[in-house]
């Protein structure tokens, strides 16, 4: 039994954001003791952190959180140690990394599900400048993706940058790697993924 939901969402898209605040307060009502909202410590992303009356089952917490739209990594990770029998850590939120903390962000006061689209564009407009860049590499094999994962994995320990791995239905390459950063990064970006003799689209 656990009583909390934490709820990691990465980048700044602030309508997934103001949704699944709305949908957390509609899902759980009366059962939620506290509920508040952070700055992930890279500044790229947020935290929903919500504090319950009452306990609830290990697995009641992983279903909700895929609900509210939370890292399917950490969804992924929780779920291994649920079935493995092991309780600890399966829901972890992190609010320090790489020298940095998570920091409080104020939502909208007049925050409805009829206003969310307007008051979304709004913050959007508002911190367009923490807006991120890219860097992209194409690749096909699929006995491939353990490695991406481990060179995205390193990035993240090193940098504290994010990555994902999609399929790509567009293009002749049947998969797209992608490192999401902000400020001066990319030259540190680009040295690791050459040492991986990675070849690099922007």
């Amino acid at each position: 039994m656990i009583y909390k939901i934490s709820v990691d969402l990465d980048g700044l898209n602030f309508y997934q954001l103001f949704n699944s605040y709305l949908n957390a307060k509609r899902m759980l009502g009366n059962k939620i003791k506290d509920i508040k909202v952070e700055w992930s410590a890279s500044g790229r992303g947020f935290h929903i952190l919500i504090d319950l009356n009452k306990p609830i089952p290990l697995i009641e917490n992983i279903l909700i959180r895929s609900c509210l739209f939370d890292d399917e990594r950490r969804l992924r990770y929780s779920l291994n140690k649920y079935y493995i029998g092991v309780p600890d850590g399966v829901d972890v939120c992190f609010n320090y990394k790489k020298k940095k903390y998570t920091k409080p962000f104020e939502m909208p006061k007049n925050l409805t599900i009829k206003n969310l689209e307007k008051l979304a564009d709004e913050y959007q407009e508002k911190y367009k400048n923490r807006d991120e860049k890219w860097i992209m590499v194409e690749f096909d094999k699929d006995s491939e993706l353990d490695k991406y994962h481990e060179i995205g994995l390193e990035l993240k320990q090193k940098l504290g940058v994010n990555y994902r791995i999609y399929r790509n239905f567009y293009k002749y390459s049947r998969w797209i790697f992608i490192v999401y950063y902000s400020g001066d990064l990319g030259g540190n970006i680009f040295k690791i993924l050459k040492e991986h003799n990675l070849s690099v689209k922007i």
